[in-house]
Order: structure tokens, then C-alpha cells, then sequence
């Protein structure tokens, strides 16, 4: 039995979570322009931590450093937690995606 392998990564999961990822950054994405556009149109941001950044340096640029935060952070949780174990990686990956779906799907319609 090699040794080794106990402290190697599983990467039988990683596809899913690159997947997930890539997934969930297209919605930030996409809920940074739907966040834009209704804001323009007179919708007030719901997001705490936007309105109180977007109160000091305005909206654009407090959504702007929000969505790119949570990308960065996301990905950083994957890099950390996958090399444990990418397994357990994609339950609330899963479940924030799912959100980010539903919130987004609410904001364009």
C-alpha cells in the first residue's frame, strides 16, 4: 500500500466542482448586471453590504468589488477545501449555486 496516497487530494470530484465554479461565477456575474440595470431603474439593492458600501463609494463600484470579492473567495474555499476533500466541496457549492439561480432568475423577472 503506498503511503502517499493518503495524502493526496481526490480530484474524482474536481470536474464537478471546476463545473460548479464557473457555474456560480456566470451568476454572480449575472447578478452584478441585473443588480446595475434595476438599481438604474429605481429598484433599491436588498444586499446589506452593497448599500452600505454603495452609500460611501457608490453602486456600481460597491457591486463591482462585491461580486469580484465572492469570485475570488469562492474559488480560494475550492482550492483549499478540494484539496481535503473535493467531496464535501460540492454540497454548499451546490446549494449556493442554487440560490444565486433563484436570485437572479427574480432580479430579470
Amino acid at each position: 500500500m503506498n503511503q502517499n496516497t493518503a495524502c493526496e487530494p481526490s480530484y474524482k470530484y474536481l470536474d464537478l466542482a471546476r463545473a460548479l465554479f464557473l457555474l456560480l461565477a456566470c451568476l454572480q456575474l449575472a447578478d452584478w448586471d441585473s443588480t446595475v440595470r434595476g438599481v438604474s431603474m429605481g429598484r433599491q439593492e436588498q444586499n446589506f453590504v452593497i448599500s452600505f458600501l454603495a452609500s460611501h463609494i457608490g453602486i456600481l463600484a460597491a457591486v463591482t468589488i462585491v461580486k469580484v470579492a465572492a469570485i475570488i473567495l469562492t474559488w480560494l474555499y475550492i482550492r483549499v477545501a478540494a484539496v481535503r476533500n473535493t467531496k464535501v466541496v460540492l454540497v454548499p457549492l451546490a446549494i449556493v449555486t442554487a440560490i444565486y439561480a433563484v436570485i437572479v432568475i427574480n432580479n430579470y423577472f
